[in-house]
């Protein structure tokens, strides 16, 4: 592939400031670099070339007189920040509240249906669950109370 010359890094540079970077750095950044004689005097004034960059053998003194390339990265958001973050949504804070309401009232009515069936109301014997996880939890005390009553007849 051919080198590209100064005419096409600049459109390249001037297409990648107008499309990517906005307005602002327009407006701010490319007076400032016509002044320093655009891609060509900046190029010259570094002692580099457009075509060839720098040589290899020059790179240990450039960063020692530059400093090197690079920037710090921010260190990575935590996983419980991401959560705090999404509680900040109002859709996320009503799916909380109507979850909660659900899990509360769910509870309650297999609290209540564990409590009558450990009493021994037929009524509510003989009613369906409408959740599985109160028929888990009447079954549950079901053969816990089993389980309790034969061990009294054995003793």
């Amino acid at each position: 592939m051919p080198s590209p010359d100064a005419k096409t890094l600049k459109s390249f540079v001037l297409t990648n400031v107008n499309n990517r970077l906005g307005h602002d750095v327009h407006e701010k950044v490319m007076p400032e670099v016509e002044k320093l004689g655009g891609c060509e005097g900046i190029t010259r004034s570094l002692g580099a070339s457009l075509t060839q960059g720098i040589k290899p053998e020059e790179v240990a003194s450039r960063q020692e007189q530059y400093g090197k390339n690079y920037i710090e990265p921010d260190p990575p958001t935590p996983f419980w920040q991401f959560c705090l973050n999404a509680l900040e949504d109002f859709t996320m804070q009503l799916l909380l509240f109507f979850a909660a309401i659900g899990t509360v009232s769910l509870w309650a009515a297999c609290a209540m249906r564990c409590a009558a069936l450990r009493r021994g109301l037929s009524s509510l014997k003989s009613a369906p669950c409408t959740c599985a996880a109160g028929c888990a939890a009447s079954c549950v005390w079901l053969v816990r109370d089993v389980l309790l009553n034969l061990r009294a007849a054995r003793v």
